[in-house]
């Protein structure tokens, strides 16, 4: 029996040293290896429709939402999480850049909702009533601002998307005619792409002269560039053809008839009814005569005042994003004054523009801590490309003021002043805005300034 395990135990021993020597099994190539199958969560891309519309996004849901009879009128000077909230909305669709939803309603505010209005065709006053709110939030063909004023549109294919074009602008001629289609004033306007509606400017029409076609014209422009209507005409009826000519002559039966001198003849008196017969007859002749001739004379007398051969100061003006950071002045010229603090203007920021005046640009602008807006002048190189801005014609009316007055930085209540000037100050009428003059004058500091001063004041 020992014997026996003495066989088995170096059998053993010799298996074991059979399997050490054996060599290791090289493993065959990669890529001869099928690999198992492994969940992913790669799915197959189905080809999107192509969509080239932009999308309109839907407005942030930052508070519940609200039904449209149920909004608050929001309008300057307002603060709060309304305004913030309307300030989102705006940035959405394109009216204001991101970071200016500031929850206080101020100018940069007011402009975007008129902006919004204008290209909606809503009533354009720079308040968020009721339709404005309602077109802004609950419509779903509501009209974005263009790519170059705020944020851009977000679209399904970037790569695929025509490229937006910016908003056409048009010029167009606004004409004052009398009955006789003679033309007494006219205007050059501009106008974006949308619908605008432009009302006849009174204060272009001699005093007396009344309007007889519309008071207000709607210029549509598309994206092309088209105009309808191509041109504006306001006609007026001058006061010489208001004199009723013809009441003289119907009155007179009326006054003497002719059949009462004979009834009075027979009788006591025949010699003394004729004289009154008479009298009637001769008056009705001589107020008709003197009537007319006299209100043509009057018609003229505005051409006598100087300040009617003054150019106009533009009424309209249009919009673009300034090329690269410039400094203001209020006139073409370092050497005319500038605001505190050298006010600028900034490169991507989009502003008014008028036109230009030897080599600079005039444009409206925001200075100071009130954010106050006035009208200076800045290197054209500042101005955008795309914009054709013509040389604005200027007079060199010379004068003195009869009156102490206040040289502004523009037109309304809110105007930036600029210095007060003193009776007898000389200076120069540039252009008309009435009842505004746009005039330049030395100021306390020894520098030209271009500003508004009332015209009541020369």
């Amino acid at each position: 029996m020992n014997l026996l395990n003495t066989i088995l135990l170096y059998m053993a021993i010799l298996s074991s040293a059979s399997l050490a020597g054996t060599p290791d099994v090289t493993p065959p190539p990669m890529e001869l290896i099928s690999p198992a199958p492994v969940a992913t969560d790669i799915v197959t891309q189905v080809p999107a429709a192509q969509e080239t519309s932009v999308i309109v996004p839907p407005p942030t849901q930052t508070v519940a939402p609200v039904e449209p009879q149920s909004f608050a009128t929001i309008a300057r000077g307002d603060r709060g999480n309304n305004v913030r909230t309307l300030q989102k909305r705006l940035i959405e669709l394109g009216y204001l850049k991101a970071g200016e939803d500031d929850g206080i309603f101020g100018n940069k505010t007011k402009r975007a909702v008129e902006r919004f209005q204008n290209y909606n065709n809503l009533k354009v006053d720079g308040i968020a009533g009721k339709d404005t709110l309602g077109k802004l939030y609950n419509d779903p063909n509501v009209v974005l601002a263009p790519v170059d004023v705020g944020t851009p549109r977000p679209v399904i294919t970037p790569t695929t998307a025509p490229t937006v074009k910016p908003a056409a602008i048009v010029k167009l001629i606004a004409s004052y005619v009398d009955e006789n289609n003679k033309e007494f004033a006219r205007e050059e306007l501009y106008f974006q792409q949308g619908i605008t509606t432009y009302k006849a400017n009174s204060k272009l029409v001699p005093e007396g002269y009344v309007l007889t076609s519309d008071d207000a014209v709607k210029v549509t422009v598309d994206g092309e560039g088209k105009a309808t209507p191509p041109s504006i005409t306001f006609k007026y009826r001058s006061p010489a053809t208001e004199v009723p000519v013809t009441e003289a002559p119907t009155e007179a039966p009326t006054e003497v008839p002719v059949t009462e001198a004979p009834t009075m003849a027979p009788t006591e008196v025949p010699v003394t009814e004729a004289p009154t017969t008479e009298e009637p007859t001769e008056k009705p002749t001589e107020v008709p005569t003197e009537e007319p001739t006299e209100a043509p004379t009057e018609t003229p007398a505005p051409t006598e005042n100087p300040l009617d051969k003054l150019e106009k100061f533009p009424t309209s003006n249009v919009s673009g994003a300034a090329k690269e950071d410039a400094a203001v002045y209020m006139g073409p010229g370092t050497e005319y004054f500038a605001f505190d603090g050298n006010p600028n203007i900034v490169a991507g920021t989009n502003y008014n523009w008028f036109g230009l005046c030897n080599e600079w640009a005039i444009v409206v602008y925001e200075h100071g801590k009130d954010n106050t807006v006035s009208i200076g002048y800045v290197n054209k190189q500042a101005a955008p490309e795309e914009l054709t801005l013509s040389e604005l014609k200027l007079s060199d009316y010379k004068t003195k003021l009869t009156a102490d007055t206040v040289l502004y930085g523009n037109t309304h209540a809110e105007s930036a002043e600029i210095a007060k000037l003193t009776a007898g100050t000389e200076l120069t009428v540039l252009a008309i805005y009435s009842p505004y003059l746009y005039v330049e004058a030395e100021v306390a500091t020894g520098d030209l300034a271009r500003g508004f001063i009332n015209e009541s004041a020369i």
